[in-house]
């Protein structure tokens, strides 16, 4: 013992007399216990003193969870034991310096009148009586109502740091760079008196408040304890977590950097969480594969009680969830804690068979002394001054501009795709400000390298005051931007910036679009459509109240499209429910939702359809009246964004709101509803020969499956009449969400299987002429609410469904062939796949009529143009010979006079030459 104690300062060495009133243990009088050799020494075993310290430069600590030495049907003890018999010998070369031990002893100590302790002592004196160690009590030591006060029997056996005022059970003690303190949670466990419990949490916070004085010399704080907070069994884990509440509160507070527990008897290791959630943390690979968890925002949550008991082993994982990181729930081992230094510590779990380690990690965080920050305070005040000088020039224009920054751009088709739509406005683009912001501008650009400078048409004021009475205070700006057709035409690709002039030294992201093509072209044969409903971008990635983290899968899809290059891009049409919910935190959740999908929704034009998780509750006095400000759908000026209809390729899409009748709201706006639909529906089946397929997609389905209640038995009213309209007007597909779910039902109408042909096609099959609308869910795309535990397939009109989170590709071929595929988007795995095949439709009476009409119109137009021009060439050809009979007789004139004159000339010639022969006459 000699070498142990030139190590160790202050190191208490016990070595028993067997000799304990076990009278005095007892409730009841029992037999003292007696021996023959009542002071022969046994169960050797050494513990640190209340004045720790060593004189090694790295303090490494081993974690030993439940154990005993018994020999049991289970014999999980033995491997320790042998374990740790391999160590005594060793002691200069073994890997650890001393025992930390969370709990539960021997199982029990006190059976056969306390027989069981003496024979586990005497098994573990080799080794506990030359490694010193540090333990805390589990429920086995307890005394399990035997004793009078829980810990009474073991408090003789042990002598823990500051015994005299903690009892083995509240003490801290120190190493050279860390401080851990022991946790004795036993009252919030097993949920005994408040009052105890509120005496365990005033402990507690004293015990951090402390250590976080001393941190500046010793920055690791490590608390351990016996019951752990995250576990994971068959226990209900959930409920007992809850009640920690409060000490995890604490946790994060003080910045706790790992907590040790014991109890459930298998190794697990969870990321830093707080509330259940993982914090954010930057995860370094070493060269070796091992991680590095560097500045950890929350506590390490390490479970090891598989160190070898006699009661139950668990040999299976229950948690899947992302936060557990490891576990060993087959082999009983243990772990090595190495504390290295200020600023780094590994761990380490291994098995005793082979002492083959299974998890092995980092943790690393910066580290700044005293001097340090003394340092960083005389440099920051040498640079006040100028600093100071320049925010104060600098304030008035963050004044003026801090709330001009841009975000939530998101782009939609304009009025060019209404059906008969005479308008120019090929594309709607949108982005928000906080301000007015009256100088910001949209540039366009396109390949031909055109730029076009377009200033906004509308800039929406939103006052949560006014949308809400009062009740939310908000203000932002709403911006929305033209793209008329001179400047773009379907299919062209063009690029733009949203900017505001007044702040040319803001970063203004450039993105690219592609016009949806609304006629069919040899370019482009086939249009793509992405389908998705229910979906959060995981926005509440860091709240308390996202568990799920669903969003994130459909997040990163999409962002996976927004950074492929693709020849040409799907548009999305989206079934409602953003945000969940927009208008929570104050309208705040609006903004982060923005923010988060801007690279896509800024990318990629998009449809929307309204759920209920828009419609603003009963805060806002209308309904909608919130995303009606931050959205433009076509013919926005007349539907508001609901029940409107626009055109692609070969397909007529209608919109239906369906909320009043999904919740037998106000039956005059039913009504309303359903004369908009129909009148939406007789001009698209007038059109049909035109563009064939009919799309009607909403919100809300009318059927479902669930495993307690489809949705067809649970609404009433106005529904029946509203199927009879997809029915009559032969509508393909209805397209709905809001239940968490991907569900796909055969052709169907009032609740029974419609006529069709059915036919493999591939991996997937065929709908030929259906007589009835095929129906299909797309309410999976990720969410934080809740999701379907299970979807039975109970009745024939029920084809496929899958509770995967995921979305949906739609694609037409042209006006005979409809592919749709639901895709996982956490793999890309195409998970149902069917076709609609049917015939081109003809013309109806009234499309032919038209058509006649517009004909005999158009003949009309020419023979009346025909004959004015007639009529104009014929007063034409007599006016020009009006004007060449009057030249010609004009021009006879002219040669008249002009003979005439000649002649008068001729006759004065004649007369001077008679006067001059007269004259030479005389002459002569």
């Amino acid at each position: 013992m000699q070498t142990i104690i030139k190590n160790y300062k202050f190191i208490r060495l016990f070595i028993n007399c067997q000799y304990i009133d076990y009278n005095h243990i007892y409730k009841d009088k029992r037999k003292r216990y007696n021996s023959e050799n009542r002071c022969q020494p046994f169960g050797e075993r050494i513990f640190l003193g209340d004045y720790y310290n060593t004189m090694k430069d790295k303090y490494n600590l081993i974690t030993i969870g439940v154990n005993t030495m018994e020999q049991t049907s289970y014999n999980w003890g033995q491997k320790g034991h042998e374990f740790f018999m391999k160590q005594k010998d060793n002691i200069e070369n073994r890997k650890f310096d001393y025992l930390l031990f969370l709990g539960d002893l021997a199982y029990e100590l006190w059976d056969g009148e306390y027989q069981n302790s003496l024979n586990y002592f005497e098994k573990t004196a080799p080794y506990f009586g030359s490694i010193p160690q540090i333990s805390t009590y589990g429920n086995h030591e307890s005394g399990t109502g035997l004793e009078q006060y829980s810990y009474k029997f073991v408090d003789q056996y042990f002598k823990q740091p500051d015994f005299k005022i903690g009892q083995n059970r509240v003490f801290e003690f120190e190493t050279q760079y860390a401080q851990f303190i022991n946790f004795d949670c036993k009252t919030i466990w097993y949920d005994e008196s408040q009052e105890l419990q509120d005496q365990v949490t005033l402990k507690l916070e004293q015990q951090l408040i402390l250590a976080n004085r001393r941190r500046e010399e010793r920055p690791w704080i490590i608390v351990y304890s016996h019951y752990p907070i995250y576990y994971d069994d068959d226990e209900g884990k959930d409920f007992r977590r809850a009640k920690f509440k409060k000490i995890e509160d604490l946790f994060q507070k003080y910045k706790v950097d790992i907590y040790l527990s014991a109890h459930v008897h298998n190794y697990q290791r969870y990321l830093p969480l707080y509330n259940g959630i993982a914090s954010q943390t930057d995860i370094l690979e070493m060269d070796n594969g091992i991680k590095n968890y560097k500045n950890p925002k929350s506590t390490f949550y390490i479970l090891d009680g598989s160190a070898g008991n006699s009661y139950f082993y668990i040999t299976y994982a229950f948690d899947q969830r992302d936060i557990l990181m490891s576990q060993d729930y087959s082999n009983p081992g243990a772990s090595y804690l190495n504390i290295h230094n200020k600023t780094h510590i590994s761990f380490e779990h291994f098995r005793f068979s082979n002492e083959q380690v299974t998890d092995k990690f980092w943790i690393s965080k910066n580290y700044k002394s005293d001097q340090t920050y003394l340092i960083l305070i005389i440099v920051s005040t040498c640079f006040i001054f100028i600093v100071l000088q320049i925010a104060i020039q600098k304030q008035k224009f963050d004044s003026i501009f801090s709330g001009c920054e841009i975000f939530g751009h998101r782009v939609t088709m304009g009025d060019y795709y209404v059906p008969d739509s005479s308008s120019n406005n090929m594309i709607t683009i949108a982005a928000n400000t906080k301000e007015e912001c009256k100088n910001t501008v949209l540039i366009i650009k396109t390949y031909d390298q055109k730029v076009q400078q377009i200033k906004p048409y509308i800039n929406n004021y939103i006052s949560g005051e006014e949308l809400t009475k009062g009740e939310i205070e908000y203000f932002a700006y709403s911006h929305f931007f033209n793209i008329p057709k001179k400047l773009v035409k379907e299919g062209d690709f063009f690029f733009y910036t949203i900017k505001n002039q007044d702040n040319l030294a803001q970063f203004y992201p450039e993105y690219e679009i592609q016009v949806p093509y609304k006629s069919v072209n040899k370019k482009q044969t086939y249009e793509q459509i992405l389908v998705y409903g229910d979906y959060d971008a995981n926005v509440q990635e860091f709240d308390n109240e996202s568990k799920l983290n669903l969003g994130q899968f459909g997040h990163e899809y999409f962002m996976n499209l927004y950074e492929s290059n693709m020849d040409t891009r799907p548009w999305l049409l989206f079934l409602g429910d953003m945000g969940y919910d927009m208008i929570s935190e104050g309208y705040v959740r609006s903004e982060k939702f923005l923010k988060k999908v801007q690279p896509y929704y800024g990318s990629f034009v998009q449809l929307n359809a309204y759920g209920n998780h828009e419609s603003g509750y009963k805060f806002e006095e209308k309904e909608y009246s919130y995303v009606d400000k931050l959205f433009k759908m076509p013919d926005f000026h007349k539907r508001h964004n609901m029940d409107f209809a626009f055109d692609s390729m070969y397909a007529q899409f209608i919109n239906f709101n369906g909320r009043q009748m999904s919740y037998n709201y106000d039956i005059e706006l039913q009504i309303q509803e359903l004369e908009i639909l129909e009148q939406n529906l007789i001009l698209a089946e007038q059109r049909r020969y035109l563009k064939p397929w009919i799309i009607v997609f909403s919100h809300f389905p009318i059927y479902f499956q669930e495993k307690k209640e489809n949705l067809e038995d649970s609404l009433q009213g106005l529904v029946t009449q509203f199927e009879f309209l997809l029915k009559k007007y032969k509508v393909d597909l209805y397209i709905s969400a809001h239940v968490h779910s991907y569900q796909r039902f055969h052709p169907v109408y009032n609740g029974n299987l419609g006529k069709f042909e059915q036919k493999a096609f591939g991996s997937s099959f065929k709908y030929i002429n259906p007589d009835s609308t095929v129906h299909f869910i797309e309410g999976i795309s990720g969410q934080s609410h809740y999701i379907l535990n299970y979807i039975p397939i109970e009745r024939e009109i029920l084809a496929y469904t899958s509770l995967q989170i995921g979305g949906g590709q739609l694609t037409i071929y042209n006006k005979t062939h409809l592919n749709y595929q639901h895709i996982s988007f956490k793999n890309g795995e195409i998970l149902d796949d069917f076709w609609i095949e049917k015939q081109v439709i003809p013309m109806g009476p009234r499309s032919l009529f038209k058509i006649i009409g517009g004909v005999l119109f158009l003949v009309a137009i020419l023979m009346t143009g025909y004959f004015y021009i007639l009529r104009n060439n014929t007063q034409t050809d007599a006016i020009k010979t009006h004007i060449s009979v009057k030249n010609n007789s004009k021009q006879q004139d002219q040669s008249d006079n002009q003979d005439n004159q000649d002649n008068y000339e001729h006759e004065i010639e004649l007369s001077e030459n008679s006067k001059r022969d007269q004259k030479q006459l005389i002459v002569a």
